[in-house]
Order: structure tokens, then C-alpha cells, then sequence
């Protein structure tokens, strides 16, 4: 089954969600649009107007086939609910720019005469073809006019600005229009849902080409267009189109874009509808490219972006805050265990979909992968236990309200991972495809591509121009990626690398080692600067990066720099902690040649430790000096 019929599926078991609350599932033939102004009609007649606000001006709307994606110079109207220059018989009346409500008309017209008609729907349409619309917004002081009695197309100035010119984008005749019959808000109304559908597809039947829908395999009739906001209210981009006429879309292999695709309107509607639901309802937006995850029985999985999303799951679980990776291991383990005991998603299919805009109207698949819930989610698990590192919360305190600090392990989520490594102002595009990548890693289970620890390191090592809790922040992320991305390499060559979180006292690396040493030199220096001197920058940072360049000359340089801030010490424990670090080192092989990214991992968890783990030990040791 491919993306489309299981999004077919996903309609038809998600009916009872087709409510009347926008970011629902939409009926067949609906779709959501903003409105600025609700107008309601008692009886027939004029009761009053207001412009809406921007919380309340989302709107379930009927549409066809040809206004669900209408562009160009003439637009499909809407069959109900439009702008004024389509619904407002007396339009032409105040303005030069000419309405289109003869051709709105024909549809509500033919609605209102067939057996389906609704009779609020032939309510509204009488006092529409009264032709006082405009008229009764001018006098509820809605709309606005010049001296010549015409709307004013923009409004100048700040001063005194009517609320219609706060809301539209456009002109007046811009302003979108919802209407309340009788008390009833009709883009809430089932009753007018089943009205329209049923006359609507009795109207396709009669007018439009049936043909086999290669989405069902089952007759009925097709269409070329399909809807477009898939992403978001003013997403324009369609997933399938045909109205490349000049090219060769089609053409070279097909007389007429029929004979390439017949795809029924029922089924369309299905699919799309679903897709734009399951978006709202849980999809992930990384720059210009959105990516949702489904099932094949139940719509709702957990979020697996960010191992914070997968402790709710479990109501035994500790509140999240790890202080050692065996810890954090073993509640994620729980969480999984317990997520996958469950009947419904024990041997669940899952699909993953994403889309972005190769051009401002085609919407292109950049991913998709049908797999196992239990395949996926041992990806998952997999992911989260080698992506794993501290992080550091931050939450403000009730009765005082200051911000605090706490320390934990986790995962960081991709946006943040993204961000990290190419900048807050990444490009849209960059972002999409670098997210791309990484959901390949989390949900395939495949090896962090090599540029990623390339960037992390670069950007670990560049601390200069940051306060101290920004590069922490930076370090922890990028830390998390090079450790995942030497975990995946062991793997690759049939290793089990352990690469723990904590300062690895086992560890020869050279380039871990010293890590390690530039964390204690650091620390000593920073430690020991005098109270005025807090805020400068120590040697250790200032040399980051000509140590990991040049470690052997750059380390003689920053020994002998140290001296005056050992001195200043009142223990000998941390000279005695970075004399055994550098005895580990082996003088043969140590050049100054570039250091590993093991260099930043064993430099951010030896000073963790010294910051915040081994406290009793340090201050024992300290005691005895």
C-alpha cells in the first residue's frame, strides 16, 4: 500500500475527528480559510457585522475542485462563503474594480434549487440577491468610503485606523466573509455539510468524466486538481498537478494530462485532508520541509525528536533529571518497554512522509519510509542512547522567580542540533535537508554522516565572543553529535564502542587525554583568577584551538603559563590531577599534529566533573592536601 491509499485509510478510520473545530479532519470538499469579517442575517435580513480577530478567523469552508486551488486572473469563486468582490451583489455600486457575483452565483443558485438544498442556505442567498450587502457594512461602519462614495482601497496613515484596514492584507474588497443565519454559525453546521456534499458530488457525477481511480481501483469521477494548503493555511503548492502545457510534464508521452493520471475527486479529497490533519495534529517543520509520522491503526505516536518526549509515556518513571548515563539508559529502556507492550502498536506499521516546495507551487516528497513499529522504534532507542549527553535545564523558581540551572542527559532535539551547528539564521533550505539526513539516522538507523562531527567540532572549538552559558550550551550539543558519530564508526567496523558520558578514566586516546588536560588547566586558572579578573577569558579557551591544531608546542606554552595560578592554590589536587593525565600520554606518539574530536568530548566531561560531579572525592582530596 502506497502513501496515498494509507492516507485514504487514515480518513476513513478517523471519521468521528471531522468536527466542527478548525484543525480538525475536514469534510470531503472542505478546506480552511481565514475570514476578517462575520456578518449575520436574522430572518432574512441584515442584523449586524463584526471584523474578527485573528484567534477566531479560521474558517471550515466548501470549495470545488476548481476553487480548493484557485490562482491566476480568474479565480474560481467559492460556493459559499467568499470575498466581498464575489458575494456582494452591490459591489460594482462602490467600486471600479468589478465584482464577480454572477459567476458566484450560478452555484448557489443551482444549490438552492436542487432537492439537497438547505433552507439556510436559501435564506442567505435571498438576502444576497437583495444586492444590500455592501450597503449594510458601510452603515454598520464595517466598510469605508471616499468622498466619491467609493471603498477606500488603502488606508493613509496611522491614525484613527479603521479595524477592517488592521485585518486585511488587501483591499476592502479583499476582506473574506463567514455568515451566522438564525443564530446558526453555518461553517459549523453538519447539517449544511451533508446539504453540500451530498449536491455536490450528485453535481460531479453528472458533469465531470468518471474513470477508474487508480487510488481505489473503483469508478467514479476524476480530477486533475488537487488541493493545495497541505502545510499550512498559505501553502499554495500542490502535491500532483498537471497545467504544464508547454513542457514536457506529460507531453511527449501523452496527447493530454488525462491519459497520464486519473485519480477520483473522493478518494483525492481523502487523502489530502488526512495529510493536512495529521500535520496539524503532530507533524515536524524544519525550515521550508515538514515531516509526519503515522500509523496504520492508531494516528497518534510518541515524538521521538527529543528523548524528553518519551518520559511521559510511563507514569512510574522518575521526573526527568538524570544524573549519570546508566540512569537515563535505564529509564529509557522502561519508557520503549513500556510503549511497545501496548497491543495496538506492538505490531503497528508506521509511515513517515516528508514534504517541502521545490518551487512556490509544487510540493515535492523528499522522504518516505513504511517500517515496523518495533524496527523503528529499536532505531529510536538506539539513537537516543548514542546521541545521549548532559544537558542543562533551565526553569525559574515560583516564589522568587529567578532562573535556575539543573544538570541532566538527553538527546537534543534536530531543530537545536541544526541550529547549533550552522546558526539561529540558518537558510530554510539547509535546514530542510539537513533535517532530512537526520531523520534518516533516528527512524532508518543509519551512521551521523561525517560532515555533521566535522561541523560540531569547528564550532566546539570556537568559543571566543560567547558568554559562558551560550558556549556550555553550544558544547553539549556538539559534544552529543561527535560522540554519536564515533559510536556509529565502531559499529561500521563490527565494534561495540562503550564512549561513555562521564569523564572515560580508561581511556588512552591522545586526543581524549588531552581534552582532559586543557579542562584542568582551565579550571585551575579559572579557579584561582583574582575576583577582578572573573570575567577575562583564560589561556586554556584563548588556545582552544591552536591546541587542537598544535597540541604538543601549544601545551608547553600553556604549562608554563599555569604557574603563577598553581601557586596561588591552597591544594595540590588538580596540579596532581593534570600530572596523572599527562603521564598517560605517550611521549612517541605525541606531535603537534591535529587533534581527533575525542578532544572536545574528553575536554566538556572532564570539566562537568570538576563543575559538578566528584564533589565529595574533590573536597576529601583537597582535605588530605
Amino acid at each position: 500500500m502506497g502513501w496515498i491509499q494509507n492516507l485514504c485509510s487514515v480518513y476513513d478510520q478517523n471519521l468521528e475527528e471531522i468536527k466542527a473545530e478548525t484543525k480538525g479532519l475536514l469534510p470531503i470538499g472542505y478546506i480552511e480559510q481565514a475570514a476578517q469579517l462575520e456578518v449575520w442575517i436574522d430572518q432574512g435580513c441584515f442584523e449586524y457585522a463584526r471584523v474578527l480577530p485573528k484567534s477566531e478567523s479560521m474558517t471550515r469552508i466548501p470549495c470545488t475542485i476548481e476553487s480548493s486551488s484557485r490562482s491566476g486572473k480568474n479565480p474560481a469563486p467559492h460556493p459559499l462563503f467568499d470575498k466581498l468582490k464575489y458575494i456582494a451583489k452591490d459591489f460594482d455600486q462602490y467600486s471600479e474594480e468589478g465584482g464577480s457575483y454572477s459567476q458566484y452565483r450560478l452555484f448557489l443558485e443551482a444549490w438552492c434549487k436542487s432537492s439537497y438544498a438547505y433552507p439556510l442556505v436559501r435564506e442567505l442567498f435571498e438576502y444576497l440577491e437583495a444586492g444590500t450587502l455592501i450597503q449594510d457594512l458601510v452603515e454598520e461602519k464595517i466598510l469605508v468610503l471616499d468622498e466619491q462614495g467609493k471603498l477606500i482601497e488603502k488606508w493613509k496613515g496611522l491614525e484613527n485606523k479603521p479595524a477592517i484596514f488592521q485585518i486585511v492584507t488587501g483591499t476592502q474588497a479583499d476582506a473574506f466573509v463567514r455568515f451566522v443565519v438564525d443564530g446558526v454559525q453555518l461553517w459549523k453546521d453538519p447539517n449544511l455539510v451533508e446539504s453540500f456534499t451530498h449536491f455536490y458530488q450528485d453535481q460531479l457525477r453528472k458533469k465531470e468524466r468518471i474513470d477508474l481511480d487508480l487510488i481505489t481501483g473503483q469508478q467514479m469521477p476524476v480530477t486533475m486538481r488537487i488541493p493545495s494548503k497541505v502545510r499550512n493555511s498559505a501553502d499554495m503548492s500542490k502535491l500532483i498537478s498537471s497545467n504544464d502545457s508547454q513542457g514536457f510534464t506529460y507531453r511527449g508521452r501523452f496527447v493530454n494530462p488525462e491519459e497520464s493520471m486519473s485519480m477520483g475527486y473522493e478518494s483525492s479529497q481523502k487523502a489530502i485532508n488526512a495529510l493536512k490533519w495529521l500535520i496539524n495534529k503532530q507533524g515536524r517543520t524544519f525550515g521550508e520541509a515538514v515531516f509526519v509520522s503515522w500509523g496504520s491503526n492508531i494516528t497518534s505516536l510518541i515524538e521521538f525528536n527529543e528523548s524528553a518526549d518519551l518520559f511521559d509515556l510511563d507514569e512510574n518513571l522518575p521526573e526527568f533529571q538524570f544524573d549519570t548515563y546508566e540512569k537515563f539508559s535505564k529509564a529509557l529502556n522502561q519508557a520503549m518497554k513500556g510503549y511497545l507492550s501496548k497491543p495496538l502498536i506492538a505490531n503497528e506499521e508506521v509511515m513517515t512522509l516528508g514534504l517541502e516546495a521545490a518551487t512556490p507551487g509544487r510540493l515535492s516528497i523528499i522522504y518516505y519510509q513504511q517500517t515496523s513499529s518495533s524496527q523503528l522504534f529499536r532505531n529510536v532507542l538506539f539513537w537516543h542512547k548514542t546521541i545521549s549527553w548532559y544537558k542543562t535545564l533551565f526553569y525559574k523558581q515560583a516564589e522568587t522567580g529567578k532562573t535556575i540551572s539543573r544538570q541532566t542527559i538527553g538527546s537534543p532535539d534536530m531543530n537545536k542540533i541544526i541550529k547549533t551547528l550552522y546558526g539561529e539564521s540558518v537558510n530554510p533550505k539547509l535546514l530542510a535537508s539537513s533535517a532530512k539526513r537526520l531523520v534518516k539516522c533516528i527512524q532508518e538507523g543509519q551512521p551521523l554522516p561525517r560532515d555533521f562531527m566535522q561541523k560540531a567540532v569547528v564550532k566546539a572549538l570556537n568559543p571566543y565572543g560567547k558568554s559562558a552559558d551560550e558556549y556550555n550550551q553550544i558544547l553539549e550539543v556538539c559534544c552529543a553529535v561527535i560522540r554519536k558519530y564515533y559510536i556509529d564508526e565502531a559499529r561500521i567496523n563490527g565494534k561495540e564502542e562503550e564512549m561513555p558520558v562521564r569523564t572515560d578514566l580508561e581511556c588512552k586516546d591522545i586526543s581524549y587525554l588531552c581534552g582532559r588536560a586543557l579542562a584542568v588547566m582551565n579550571f585551575i586558572e579559572d579557579k584561582a583568577k583574582p575576583e577582578n579578573e572573573k570575567k577575562r577569558e583564560t589561556n586554556a579557551m584563548r588556545y582552544m584551538g591552536q591546541f587542537s591544531r598544535y597540541p604538543q608546542s601549544t601545551l608547553i606554552s600553556l604549562q608554563s603559563k599555569l604557574q603563577p595560578y598553581l601557586l596561588r592554590l591552597k591544594t595540590d589536587y588538580y596540579e596532581y590531577l593534570l600530572s596523572d593525565i599527562l603521564s598517560q600520554i605517550d611521549p612517541k606518539r605525541f606531535e603537534d599534529a591535529p587533534l581527533s574530536g575525542k578532544f572536545v568530548l574528553g575536554f566538556h566531561a572532564q570539566l562537568h566533573d570538576l563543575k559538578y560531579g566528584y564533589k565529595k572525592d574533590q573536597a576529601k582530596a583537597e582535605k588530605e592536601d
